[in-house]
Order: C-alpha cells, then sequence, then structure tokens
C-alpha cells in the first residue's frame, strides 16, 4: 500500500510548495501556470504534464518546478522537477531563451516493481509571445542519473498577474 500512497503524498507536497510559491511572490511578466506534453527517450514515452514559472527576484532568474506523467513501453513514470532557469531576451524580439538546471525524482510503475531514481536535469528552450502574459514554450531537457534521458516537450504558460 506505501508504494501506491508514497507518490501521492510527494505530489502533495509539491502542490503545496507551488501554492505557497505563488502566493508568496511579486507577479511579474514571465510568471505562469500551464499544461505542457511531449515525448521521453528511454524509456520511450508520450508524456503529459504541468509546469510554473516563477521569477525569484525582479531579475532573470525563475524556479520553474514541473510534474509530468509518462506512458509508454510497459512502464509508467512520474516526474517531479524543480528547475533553476535563466532567462536570455535578445534586443530583437519579444522570444525569450532560457537555460537551467535542477534535481529530478522519478516514481517509476511496471508490472514487475515499482521504485524510484532521482538524478539531474539540464534543460534549455523558448518561450514565444501568445497574447499579453501567456506564451508558447518548447524545452529539451536532458536527464542525468537513472531518470529519463531526453524529454521534448511542447506547453502553454498562463501569465499570472
Amino acid at each position: 500500500m506505501f508504494k501506491v500512497v508514497k507518490p501521492f503524498l510527494l505530489v502533495g507536497l509539491f502542490a503545496v510548495c507551488l501554492i505557497s510559491t505563488v502566493q508568496s511572490q511579486g507577479m511579474l511578466s514571465r510568471n505562469g501556470l500551464g499544461p505542457y506534453m511531449g515525448y521521453s527517450s528511454n524509456p520511450d514515452q508520450v508524456v503529459f504534464g504541468g509546469q510554473g514559472n516563477f521569477a525569484l527576484t525582479d531579475s532573470p532568474i525563475h524556479f520553474a518546478p514541473a510534474i509530468d506523467f509518462g506512458f509508454g513501453d510497459d512502464i509508467t513514470v512520474t516526474t517531479l522537477n524543480c528547475d533553476i532557469t535563466y532567462d536570455f531576451v535578445p534586443s530583437s524580439g519579444k522570444v525569450v531563451f532560457f537555460v537551467g538546471a535542477g534535481p529530478t525524482v522519478a516514481f517509476y510503475s511496471a508490472d514487475q516493481a515499482d521504485g524510484s531514481e532521482a538524478g539531474l536535469t539540464l534543460t534549455f528552450g523558448a518561450a514565444l509571445p501568445a497574447g499579453m502574459q501567456n506564451s508558447w514554450n518548447f524545452a529539451a531537457r536532458i536527464g542525468v542519473g537513472d531518470i529519463p534521458d531526453v524529454k521534448f516537450q511542447f506547453g502553454y504558460l498562463f501569465g499570472l498577474k
């Protein structure tokens, strides 16, 4: 029973941290929450999840937590990411490029066994404007350790005021 309850407890803890971060932050232009989908390799899966982006200060540094669920390759993977990202805004446009890294915990569930692993994720991508506060996000995540090797994600971030 604990194998089933443990991921739900961690997801609940993650949600509490996310909500307290949203409430404590001044809402800057890149702050937001939204869904994403994508593909991961090793295991080969379709991935669905949710993401956040919160300015730590009035700077290009953001706390970017995410949770996703991967399906396929005869295994289900739930991944919690706690990245810190840095934004690069070229003077020629509104596209924001970002890089980041952070710890990742992956919970594996298969017919034979369940387990969890921790690692580090390196992230890079771009955010394109989609209205006043919203943005389209494209990202690649490279896993270091016993977590998915590569993820390609496409998402939408609803800006918070």
